[in-house]
């Protein structure tokens, strides 16, 4: 495959949350769009849009897959797509703004086809309460820093999807925030989150030498080893972005 130009910045509105998925010889390329006028003229906050490309040069023209009319919130946050007994689920992340900034769970949405798409809402779950470590002050000795622990509460933003031996795997992480979690769903719905981060930067700070902020990971399986991806703030220049990746055996997942 080559490359090009996907979509172009909107007129008004903005393009987010871009997410991939091959369906025998097709590309499909899937994102949000956010205020934009296919929003307007749906009635809507947000919708998922999608294009085809069999070379990754040339695109089909958009389809529309999900919309979103909450107006205090949004049910296709961040989407990323599996397909199961031939029936395709978007998972998106069901987040609320108003009246205060929550995430509330997941969204699934269900369909049959994505050539002439039909989804639908199938359910919104909510995601289980995760605590995991903050630190409440840190000292440094001699280039190390040392953490009096606090408890952090996790508030998933973005997550993608890997399935590994009839389990489906979420790793996630929140806006831009300490950690990077793993969790599973023997379902396919209800997801169990690990208690102990994948990443965290806290421990990462004593090895990298900065303070970093995570984004938007992902992640596949081969060869019974988890290979793990994820953006972070550079370390010279917080406008620029990272790409880290990380290899784990997935017998020592828990």
């Amino acid at each position: 495959m080559g490359g090009g130009l996907v979509s172009d910045t909107p007129i008004r509105g903005y393009n987010s949350d871009p997410c991939i998925f091959r369906d025998n010889d097709t590309l499909y390329v899937f994102w949000r769009e956010c205020g934009t006028s296919i929003c307007e003229s749906l009635g809507a906050y947000n919708t998922i849009v999608g294009v085809t490309t069999q070379d990754g040069c040339n695109f089909s023209d958009k389809k529309i897959y999900l919309k979103n009319t909450w107006k205090g919130g949004d049910l296709v946050q961040a989407p990323t797509i599996i397909k199961r007994n031939g029936i395709y689920y978007f998972y998106a992340t069901w987040y609320q703004y108003e009246p205060e900034r929550k995430s509330k769970g997941i969204a699934i949405w269900k369909g049959t086809s994505l050539t002439q798409p039909d989804f639908e809402l199938m359910d919104t779950v909510p995601f289980p309460t995760l605590r995991l470590c903050d630190k409440k002050a840190e000292i440094r000795i001699r280039g190390h820093h040392f953490y009096l622990p606090a408890v952090k509460h996790f508030d998933l933003w973005h997550f993608d999807l890997f399935e590994y031996e009839g389990k489906l795997y979420m790793i996630a992480c929140q806006e831009k925030d300490d950690n990077i979690i793993l969790a599973v769903a023997e379902d396919y719905v209800h997801f169990r989150p690990m208690r102990k981060p994948l990443v965290n930067n806290h421990y990462m700070e004593n090895h990298c030498g900065y303070r970093q902020y995570y984004y938007k990971p992902t992640a596949f399986v081969k060869d019974d080893t988890l290979h793990c991806f994820w953006t972070c703030n550079d370390k010279e220049d917080g406008n620029h972005n990272v790409l880290w990746h990380s290899v784990l055996p997935m017998r020592n997942i828990k």
